[in-house]
């Protein structure tokens, strides 16, 4: 719902009372990390499977509307974390997605002791959904798994 929350699922969203107590984790996806003989570590991961997944975690009183969103389903987040960048642009922030490694969120850029950060704004494909109901408590605790495309 608009105004509750930075977050927004294309694809999806969330009524009224779904979105307080929100928390995302933005990782990376697991890379191919291999040892040589030697034991020495390497990273095999080709650049185009840089990818992330995310995980948003909500505890209200709804959960959010994906009744008819099952798993493989692509969804856009608007993350509620930021990515951080070295340097900024001398008072001029970044304007379009080049800037960066991913598309962003408009309205998100800024820049703090030569710094530029960011909301990535993320295709992702639905790995998960589950929800759960604390009755006496009148919570309602809600997960997505996603996984950028």
């Amino acid at each position: 719902m608009a105004g509750e929350t930075i977050l927004r699922l294309t694809g999806a969203d969330l009524p009224p009372y779904a979105a307080r107590g929100l928390k995302e984790t933005l990782s990376h996806l697991d890379g191919d990390m291999q040892r040589t003989i030697n034991g020495t570590l390497v990273n095999l991961t080709a650049t185009q499977m840089r990818k992330y997944k995310v995980s948003i975690e909500g505890s209200d009183q709804m959960p959010p509307s994906l009744e008819n969103v099952w798993p493989g389903a692509v969804l856009v987040v608007d993350c509620i974390s930021e990515l951080c960048q070295v340097g900024d642009t001398e008072g001029s922030l970044p304007e379009t997605d080049a800037d960066f490694g991913r598309d962003f969120v408009p309205g998100s850029v800024r820049a703090e002791a030569g710094f530029t950060f960011y909301r990535p704004r993320l295709t992702c494909m639905l790995i998960s959904f589950s929800v759960d109901k604390d009755e006496y408590a009148a919570k309602v605790g809600w997960q997505l798994e996603l996984e950028e495309v």
